[in-house]
């Protein structure tokens, strides 16, 4: 496949009610503009004033070409984009991204300075990314210097440009689509493994694997407040599993994405984890969604992503 690849710093542009646009968020990637429009009554409302945003964007000195919206559907200002995937930099890391076909607007541009940390800390670790995507926290850790990074996920696509993205960085990433294969048994140093996570953690349990560093950053398990009772229960499962495959002293990194899910849920699903576990949990640091991802008092939905950082005895 032929990449255009347009190297350039992303940002998110506007971001709902902590930006003053409630119902909307526009992504820019690179001149690409990525919009999303929280239901029929904010699309109503946005799409006639979106020249007016791409206009303010301009003067500040960002210059879109085009906007399309996030389900890759219709172009809804200036030029369309190429349909094939594109690339940005991010601190340093290059990652591909598809914008017409990409999950939220192409990329998970809130966990920016999440991937940067995780980047700081891996010098030496083993590293497992569980939901990893596109390999967003695998690579950063690998160019960290991580000793050995395996990623996990359950998309075919997303594993296959996972691996692109290894070798953006000029690194070397094995895919390994047999679940038998599980107990981790390549001897190259980074390995993506096509599997469910659940399923991978047991098998890995079972083989006794240990990682250092474990980031466990699932998908929203709660669209919806009806939802919360049993994403609390797979926040407690995953969690679990991802203790049985931490040596001592690692650390445990668990992310949520969902406005239904607080600071307090997590830390308490972890903590309960660890005491079925027979293993102790200190809540270490605390990360958080980029600038870009201001939050208001008066909307402490903005405040949906939350990453704990355990460590673990």
């Amino acid at each position: 496949m032929c990449y255009f690849y347009h190297i350039s710093c992303r940002f998110m542009g506007s971001y709902k009610e902590a930006d003053w646009t409630p119902g909307l968020v526009l992504d820019a990637y690179g001149d690409c503009g990525v919009a999303a429009f929280d239901g029929a009554g904010a699309d109503a409302f946005w799409r006639p004033r979106l020249s007016s945003i791409v206009e303010a964007f301009a003067g500040a000195g960002y210059k879109l070409s085009g906007v399309i919206n996030k389900d890759g559907t219709e172009t809804l200002w200036g030029t369309s984009p190429t349909k094939e995937a594109s690339c940005f930099e991010e601190n340093g890391v290059l990652y591909e991204v598809d914008v017409w076909h990409g999950h939220k607007t192409g990329f998970f541009l809130d966990q920016r300075p999440n991937r940067l940390r995780l980047r700081e800390l891996a010098a030496g670790k083993d590293v497992l990314d569980l939901f990893s995507y596109t390999g967003g926290f695998a690579v950063a850790a690998a160019l960290g210097g991580a000793q050995r990074c395996v990623a996990v996920d359950a998309a075919r696509k997303a594993v296959e440009a996972c691996q692109r993205n290894f070798r953006l960085n000029g690194l070397d990433a094995e895919v390994c689509t047999d679940p038998s294969q599980s107990h981790l048994s390549s001897g190259m140093a980074h390995v993506i493994h096509l599997a469910d996570c659940w399923e991978f953690l047991r098998d890995a349990a079972k083989a006794k694997e240990a990682f250092d560093i474990v980031v466990c950053d699932p998908p929203s398990m709660a669209p919806r407040a009806s939802a919360r009772p049993q994403a609390l229960k797979a926040y407690g499962s995953l969690n679990s599993g991802a203790l049985r495959v931490l040596r001592k002293g690692g650390r445990l990194i668990s992310c949520s994405c969902s406005s239904h899910i607080t600071r307090k849920d997590l830390l308490k699903a972890v903590q309960e984890a660890a005491l079925r576990s027979g293993r102790s949990a200190a809540l270490e640091e605390e990360g958080s969604a980029g600038s870009d991802h201001p939050t208001r008092r008066g909307f402490p939905e903005g405040s949906y992503l939350q990453v704990l950082h355990f460590l673990v005895q």
